[in-house]
């Protein structure tokens, strides 16, 4: 980061192969050597913002007194000057409205342009490199080129702080290793090698491995499939018409309790399945819908003594 001189370095891991754990340890790092500004921009939702936030106050434990942690979704007014000669860390959503608010504090306090910095865009892919709406001629005949809102907005941003690099962070880089914008084709690139145990794309579509080959075997057919968005509540046995979604659901509730077993703890360890079809709100309340009623109809089957739920089991 320091060698590049505020030109684009790029954090490029696999999925939860561990980058925000990777940039928290660079902001670490990077204190020690006298940076003291720290801008995180995550993807344009409220929860991811929220969640990021806990991760920086986790990493850093800080005393309040040393570090400020600034979730800009917030209005913020009447900021005192010593505020911002703490270590600050500002989070941001991919939304123009945080921008406007950030560039506020900014300019109501310009003591932070001259402090040491970075820009982490993080999920850089989604928004920000959408650099080239149309290009214009003003009246010496120069072309200009318009950027797309959240562009702009880190264009801007990075403007006005002269003294902060830029970290971008992906899983996916490849739109900026092709983009003729030099504010994001990488200078550097920094690839994240995944831990031993990480299981992604490459061992789920390519490894021969018999465990690897049987659950990419094991997929929900085209029919189940077109079924989830004609799902109704009104249905019955609903393990007989999504036999895979129900084996899936199953087979994570028989795992949870057998881990609960050999783990010994008194109190039920929390698990987490994903369950993920559509980006649509309406799909995602559908598919809401239909686990629930489909955990129903396992309890209502369990009571039944129902055969076909009793050989799933």
């Amino acid at each position: 980061l320091k060698l590049a001189r505020r030109k684009p370095v790029l954090l490029h891991g696999y999925v939860q192969s561990g980058k925000t754990h990777t940039y928290l340890s660079t902001m670490k790092e990077l204190i020690e050597q006298g940076y003291s500004k720290f801008i995180v921009i995550t993807k344009n939702s409220i929860n991811l913002a929220k969640q990021t936030e806990e991760r920086v106050i986790d990493f850093f434990d800080e005393d309040e007194n040393k570090m400020q942690i600034i979730n800009v979704k917030s209005e913020y007014e009447g900021f005192a000057k010593c505020e911002f000669q703490k270590i600050n860390v500002f989070i941001l959503k991919k939304h123009t409205r945080d921008f406007e608010k950030l560039q506020d504090i900014i300019k109501k306090h310009p003591s932070i342009r001259n402090d040491l910095g970075l820009i982490i865009d993080d999920e850089s892919d989604e928004a920000s490199v959408n650099h080239k709406t149309r290009v214009e001629k003003d009246i010496l005949r120069a072309e200009k080129i318009l950027y797309k809102a959240i562009c702009q907005c880190v264009t801007d941003l990075r403007d006005i702080l002269p003294r902060a690099n830029f970290l971008i962070v992906t899983a996916t880089p490849f739109v900026h290793y092709l983009s003729d914008n030099v504010l994001f084709r990488p200078h550097s690139v920094v690839l994240l090698k995944p831990h031993n145990q990480y299981f992604g794309g490459k061992q789920l579509f390519f490894s021969n491995d018999s465990k690897n080959v049987a659950i990419r075997e094991n997929f929900v057919s085209e029919d189940e499939f077109s079924k989830i968005s004609e799902f109704s509540v009104q249905q019955n046995d609903l393990y007989r018409e999504f036999p895979k979604i129900a084996e899936a659901l199953m087979a994570f509730y028989i795992g949870g309790i057998i881990r609960h077993i050999q783990l010994n703890e008194k109190y039920l360890k929390h698990f987490s399945m994903l369950i993920h079809i559509d980006t649509h709100r309406a799909e995602h309340n559908k598919q809401e819908a239909l686990i629930t009623n489909l955990i129903a109809s396992f309890l209502e089957g369990i009571k039944k003594d129902d055969l076909e739920l009793m050989s799933l089991i």
